[in-house]
Parts: structure tokens; C-alpha cells; sequence
């Protein structure tokens, strides 16, 4: 039997195929960007559907095409889980009485770079810590040879 046949025929596929289709295109699960914040010019519960994840972070089901449509303004403020770590390192290693300053960390170093890169031990490097990048990199032996401060 054919599947029109079968819409046509049996009530149990023809329920089923109307639900599949009602909630096609639907939000299936949330996501949560680890730095993304929507900016809004009224409480956002007034705008978009809210919920709290399990770690109680307040989230919106809606991604971020959709709430660019809405006329809100999403932001991703990258990197400041890692300008916390690097404060607080530079911190620690004060209190055992040395000095380190970011800017006097050479950005141009082969030597780190392929024994990071090349052997594809990214994690913890920022932009560089998934899967896919670290594969990328191991498996290509694709290396940055310098980093830009632009």
C-alpha cells in the first residue's frame, strides 16, 4: 500500500502524518550559545517564550534568525570565560611572586604551535577546543604559524 493510500485509508497514519506535519519545522530542543546574550527593550518574557535550563540559566526557545526578525538585538560576548581564566592565572601567579604581563607572550612561536596544532591538543584553546578543530589540525597537520591581534 502506498503511503497516500494509506493516509487515505487508515485513521491511525492519517493522525500520525497530520501531527509529523504540525509540528514540522518546530523547535525540537534549545541550545544554549556559552556567551550569547538578547538585548531587548521590554522584559524578554513579555516577547519570547523563556524556560530555565538545568543548570538555571534563563533561555529563549528561539534561535537567533528569529529574534534578529523580531527586531532584538542578540550579542556574543566570546571569550569571557577565558579572559576570567587569564585573570585569574596572571593572579595566581603574582601571589607566588613573579610577574607575567599577556602582552609580553609572543604571539609568533612555531615551536608551541606544532606541538599544540600539529598534534591537535586543543582543548582549552579558545575558538580551537572542539572536536572538529582539534581533528582538523591533528589529522591535516593544518598549523597557524602566527597569531594577529586584529
Amino acid at each position: 500500500m502506498a503511503l497516500q493510500e494509506a493516509y487515505q485509508k487508515d485513521p491511525q497514519v492519517k493522525q500520525l502524518l497530520d501531527t509529523a506535519r504540525k509540528l514540522e519545522g518546530l523547535v525540537r530542543n534549545s541550545g544554549v550559545h556559552a556567551a550569547g546574550v538578547v538585548i531587548s527593550p521590554r522584559p524578554l518574557i513579555e516577547l519570547v517564550p523563556l524556560h530555565k535550563t538545568k543548570n538555571d540559566e534563563i533561555v529563549t526557545a528561539f534561535d537567533m534568525v528569529a529574534i534578529e526578525k523580531m527586531g532584538l538585538l542578540k550579542m556574543d560576548f566570546l571569550g569571557l570565560t577565558t579572559l576570567t581564566i587569564l585573570d585569574d592565572t596572571q593572579k595566581l601567579i603574582a601571589q607566588k611572586g613573579a610577574n607575567l604581563k599577556l602582552e609580553d607572550i609572543p604571539l609568533e612561536d612555531n615551536e608551541t604551535y606544532e606541538k599544540v596544532f600539529h598534534k591537535g591538543l586543543t582543548s582549552g584553546v579558545f575558538q580551537f577546543e572542539s572536536s572538529g578543530c582539534a581533528m582538523f589540525c591533528g589529522v591535516t597537520n593544518r598549523i597557524p604559524l602566527k597569531i594577529s591581534r586584529r
